[in-house]
C-alpha cells in the first residue's frame, strides 16, 4: 500500500502547482514610446462603430509558458473588458487562431491619458522557442474606443483590421506590451496522458492485491 501512496504521489507531482503570474519574469518586451497608438476596440478614436483589431507579433527565445501580458494604451470612452487572442504567422501576417483567453485586470496611470495595464491570463499560452507569434490585445466591451499605444521602437511592425474585414491589411509600428511566463517550464499533460497513467498504476495495484491474497 505504501508504494501505491507514493505513486499517486508521483502522479500528483506532474501537474504544477498554482503559483501567481505576477512573480513570474519577464521574457519578452517592447517599451512604450513618447506618442501614437492604435484601436483595438468596437469603436473607432471617434466612439464610431465599426473599430479596429490590432495585434503584434513576437519569438521567445526558449519554450515558455505565457503567464501574463502587461501593456499601455489610452481609453477615449467605455468600459474595460480585454481579451488576448495568439494566433501562429502566416507570412508576416496573424494567421490561425491558437488561444484565446482572457483574465484579471490592473490599471496604473502614467499620465492624464496613458495607462499601463497587466493581466493575469486565465489560461497560460505555451510558446515554442523560434516560433513567431501574433498577440492581438482587444477591448471587448460593447461601448470601448481603446487604442494600444506604439512601442519605442519601431520593429517589424504590427497589424490592424475593421472589425468587419477579415483581412490583416493596415501596417504601423511595434506596438508596447510585456510577456511575462516561465522559460523551460514543464506543460501540464494532456487529460488523455494522466489516464493513461492513472490506468496503469491501477492495474499495478490491483495486480499486487492479487499477489498477496
Amino acid at each position: 500500500m505504501g508504494k501505491w501512496l507514493l505513486s499517486l504521489a508521483f502522479v500528483a507531482a506532474l501537474v504544477p502547482l498554482d503559483r501567481s503570474a505576477s512573480a513570474a519574469p519577464i521574457v519578452y518586451e517592447q517599451l512604450v514610446g513618447t506618442s501614437g497608438n492604435r484601436v483595438s476596440s468596437p469603436l473607432d478614436y471617434f466612439g464610431v462603430a465599426p473599430g479596429y483589431q490590432s495585434a503584434d507579433d513576437f519569438v521567445l527565445a526558449a519554450d515558455t509558458v505565457v503567464t501574463d501580458v502587461h501593456w499601455w494604451g489610452t481609453s477615449n470612452a467605455g468600459g474595460d473588458d480585454f481579451v488576448f487572442t495568439l494566433y501562429a504567422d502566416d507570412s508576416g501576417v496573424p494567421g490561425g487562431m491558437l488561444a484565446t483567453t482572457g483574465g484579471t485586470l490592473s490599471k496604473t496611470p502614467v499620465d492624464a491619458f496613458l495607462t499601463y495595464y497587466s493581466s493575469d491570463l486565465a489560461t497560460p499560452f505555451t510558446a515554442l522557442a523560434g516560433n513567431k507569434y501574433w498577440l492581438s490585445i482587444f477591448n471587448q466591451s460593447a461601448d470601448a474606443s481603446w487604442a494600444w499605444q506604439v512601442a519605442a521602437v519601431l520593429g517589424d511592425g504590427s497589424k490592424q483590421r475593421s472589425i468587419i474585414n477579415p483581412a490583416w491589411n493596415l501596417n504601423f509600428g511595434d506596438l508596447a506590451f510585456q510577456l511575462s511566463g516561465d522559460a523551460n517550464a514543464n506543460a501540464v499533460p494532456e487529460p488523455a496522458t494522466l489516464m493513461l497513467v492513472g490506468t496503469g498504476l491501477a492495474a499495478a495495484w490491483r495486480q499486487r492485491r492479487r499477489r498477496t491474497q
